[in-house]
């Protein structure tokens, strides 16, 4: 067995005839070992969220919560200025009328709405109910989802006095 140093690694051969493969094991500065094996990975297109449906609804998915994200940063800034005074209160309130805030605001319903119904389609692949010997119907499983998303928004809307 020889070793041999490449880029400040120390990498172990072994040598068996003429055939020389690396060690599985390499050791980087006194640190524990790592694998020197480089699996193969295919390479991926930048247009991979496009081939399949359940790859565009992940990334429908994905780009609704940068959305939600962003309106949920507004609500952040309207609380500090809620904190600060009145007159950092009146000015958040003012900026929430202007077009931007409006269109974000009206966005970020609409991706939550997305947002939702995406994560309930992908609900029944990932929780399997069992009753008895059988297990419920996807279609039972996203059904309760949308009846406790109804709830919900019975809720909030009887307890902001019903606007």
């Amino acid at each position: 067995m020889s070793a041999s140093t490449v880029s400040g690694r120390v990498v172990g051969t072994r040598s068996r005839g003429s055939d020389a493969r690396p060690e599985v094991l390499v050791v980087r500065d006194g640190a524990a070992p790592v694998s020197a094996r480089r699996p193969y990975r295919a390479p991926t297109s930048r247009t991979w969220f496009l081939q399949t449906r359940e790859y565009r609804a992940y990334a429908l998915r994905e780009a609704s919560s940068v959305v939600v994200g962003l309106f949920v940063f507004d609500l952040a800034v309207g609380l500090v200025c809620l904190h600060r005074g009145l007159d950092a209160w009146q000015w958040w309130v003012a900026m929430q009328t202007r077009p931007v805030n409006l269109v974000l605001t009206a966005l970020s319903v609409v991706m939550s709405l997305v947002h939702a119904t995406t994560w309930f389609q992908a609900t029944p692949k990932i929780i399997r109910i069992r009753r008895g010997r059988r297990y419920v119907a996807d279609g039972w499983v996203v059904a309760q989802h949308y009846v406790l998303l109804l709830a919900f928004a019975a809720i909030v809307y009887v307890g902001l006095g019903g606007l």
